[in-house]
C-alpha cells in the first residue's frame, strides 16, 4: 500500500512538473495570425494561417516561425532535407 502512495505522489509530482515547466516556457510565446492572404516569392499564407515570433532583429524586422505538420513518409515528396548547412535560410514572406 505504501509502494502505491509513493507511486502516486510521483506521478502527480511529475505531472504538476511537467505543467509548471511548460507555463514557464511559453508564457512569453506571442502568436500572430494573418489577416489578409500573404503571397511573396511565389510562397502563400492563406488568411487566418498562425505565426509564433522568432527573434526581434536589430536592422528593426522581426523573424516569425511557420510549422508545418505532415506524415514523415510524405515529407521526402514535398521537401529536400538539406544536411550540410548548419542553419536553415530564412526568407521574409511577409514583404
Amino acid at each position: 500500500m505504501k509502494a502505491v502512495a509513493y507511486l502516486m505522489n510521483g506521478v502527480v509530482a511529475g505531472v504538476l512538473g511537467t505543467v509548471v515547466a511548460y507555463a514557464v516556457a511559453h508564457r512569453n510565446t506571442v502568436v500572430y495570425e494573418a489577416t489578409h492572404d500573404v503571397e511573396s516569392d511565389g510562397i502563400l499564407i492563406p488568411k487566418g494561417t498562425n505565426l509564433i515570433h522568432d527573434a526581434t532583429m536589430s536592422e528593426g524586422f522581426d523573424t516569425l516561425k511557420l510549422y508545418i505538420n505532415g506524415r514523415p513518409d510524405h515529407a521526402g515528396d514535398a521537401f529536400q532535407a538539406n544536411h550540410r548547412r548548419e542553419t536553415n535560410a530564412r526568407h521574409s514572406v511577409l514583404g
